[in-house]
């Protein structure tokens, strides 16, 4: 079974902020299949289902950013994921709006809900695709620049990045093969 995740806050005030790009991919995901989150357990929305003959479950914590270790680790334990079958969709500052990496592993680089995930499952070894939101010019800035909302030339950008990543995950549920879809995606 795959669990894809997409991370973010989740009180509406945060619906349209640079930090819910994850929340964002899963939305077009949801949409371009017809799937609406029903399930509420774990501190989260998901959806049980079956794409491309795979089990699926496509999901959102609703827990803070900082806290999304907790649904992720609960969900994976619950239904007995393994970590090579969980992607996470999360926002990047170190990315220019527009750009979009998919990463097999590594650090959180400083990204605090991949931070929390690695935390409470004792391993970074899942996949990423991250989602460029720019990064403010003052360092002092960055909890405002992530909790903003993009602006409208940012929209321009970010808008055909998320169809992007949901495309990416589709062709991760078709074919498993990290370095293929890399090959793919990350350009």
């Amino acid at each position: 079974m795959k669990l894809i995740v997409g991370l973010g806050n989740y009180p509406i005030e945060y619906h349209e902020t640079r930090h819910n790009a994850g929340f964002m991919v899963i939305d077009e995901f949801c949409l371009n299949h017809r799937l609406t989150l029903n399930q509420n357990k774990f501190n989260g929305w998901f959806i049980k289902t079956k794409i491309y003959n795979q089990d699926v479950i496509v999901a959102k914590p609703y827990t803070y950013m900082n806290l999304s270790g907790q649904f992720v680790r609960d969900i994976m334990h619950f239904y007995q994921i393994d970590i090579s079958d969980l992607i996470v969709i999360s926002d990047d500052v170190d990315l220019l709006p527009g750009m979009m990496r998919i990463k097999p592993n590594g650090s959180s680089a400083g990204q605090k809900g991949i931070q929390n995930i690695i935390d409470l499952l004792g391993t970074n070894q899942f996949k990423r695709i991250r989602i460029g939101i720019g990064k403010p010019i003052n360092k002092s800035q960055m909890v405002g620049h992530v909790t903003g909302e993009f602006t409208f030339e940012e929209r321009q950008l970010i808008d055909p990045i998320i169809k992007k990543a949901s495309c990416a995950i589709d062709a991760f549920l078709k074919s498993d093969n990290i370095n293929q879809l890399m090959n793919q995606f990350n350009k």
